[in-house]
């Protein structure tokens, strides 16, 4: 049982760095269980939680985040004052472009616990967000963390954060900012991860 720690646990930490995952954080919440989750978790916590920062901003074009800049006209719809959480269930996983000419970006299709009415959740460029590095998949239930938008009439979620478990989240964005993930170099990443 414990031979397979090592591997899985290779793996997740290669996955995580070739799929330019977005900030993902480990909380110190333990389980009597010995499954391979507990197991990361607790070892993320000492010396490999700096994997799951690490966005390679620098290899990636700027065609690959067109659109999806800190002073473009999307991203300055992130305004902190109508910050939001809620749960809901994975519907579907979309392909996104919220304005024209953007590059191609993530999003959710969200039932909102206690609504019949699906929203859409915005993650960020396609070529940042990796959700097969943490597994998600419709059918799950998560907490979203991020703000109320719209364009055009249509009403939608910019996400600031999304929860999976107890042991994981994903960081998108500084909440109280917007300040997108995928703007940061990799010495600003590593310096958010000593800070917490």
């Amino acid at each position: 049982m414990y031979s397979e720690f090592p591997s899985k646990l290779y793996t997740f930490k290669r996955r995580a760095i070739e799929c330019k995952t977005p900030a993902i954080t480990f909380k110190k919440h333990f389980q009597s269980s010995w499954s391979w989750e507990y197991m990361l978790t607790k070892l993320a916590i000492s010396s490999l939680i700096f994997i799951f920062f690490i966005a390679l901003a620098s290899q990636v074009t700027a065609s690959e985040y067109r659109g999806w800049g800190l002073n473009s006209p999307y991203n300055n719809l992130y305004k902190p004052s109508e910050r939001t959480s809620f749960k809901g269930e994975v519907i579907e996983i979309l392909d996104i472009a919220p304005l024209t000419d953007m590059a191609t970006g993530t999003g959710l299709l969200i039932r909102k616990r206690g609504s019949k009415d699906p929203i859409i959740v915005h993650l960020g460029p396609k070529s940042f967000i990796d959700l097969s590095v943490i597994r998600l998949t419709p059918g799950q239930r998560i907490t979203i963390k991020g703000i109320h938008a719209k364009i055009g009439g249509q009403q939608f979620v910019m996400a600031s954060k999304i929860k999976k478990s107890e042991y994981l989240e994903i960081k998108i964005r500084h909440t109280s900012t917007g300040f997108p993930m995928w703007l940061h170099t990799d010495e600003e990443l590593i310096e958010l991860i000593r800070e917490n």
